[in-house]
């Protein structure tokens, strides 16, 4: 839960923006305790879904033996094959994709290979 106190300086917004972005995301969202849901108080729901959807598309993907790389692989293709129907069924069901929704490019991913998933 967000809510706009947090968020009133740029430090707390910038905290609760990080802190979002790791429920989420960490270990590529394939733990048990993964944020699924993020409910944002309204005065500041834009810009927060803006920011994250910005600094979710500038997460750099690979194998984490790899300096600089923010988010590995999904364990599996039937994992990745889960994750594509997950979003394509939020798709049906009219929800709007702000970030990631897609496999990369494969010149985005160091070094290329894997299952990976843009978040």
């Amino acid at each position: 839960v967000v809510f706009a106190d947090a968020c009133a300086t740029d430090e707390g917004f910038d905290t609760a923006v990080d802190q979002a972005l790791n429920a989420a995301f960490f270990h590529s969202g394939q733990v048990c305790s993964a944020g699924a849901r993020l409910i944002i108080q309204d005065s500041v729901s834009e810009r927060f879904v803006t920011e994250l959807a910005r600094r979710a598309d500038a997460i750099r993907l690979g194998r984490g033996t790899f300096d600089g790389v923010e988010c590995g692989p999904l364990v599996s293709a039937q994992q990745l094959a889960k994750v594509e129907a997950y979003v394509a069924s939020a798709r049906e069901e009219g929800a709007i994709v702000r970030a990631g929704g897609a496999r990369p490019e494969p010149s985005d991913v160091r070094p290329e290979g894997g299952y990976f998933y843009r978040p």
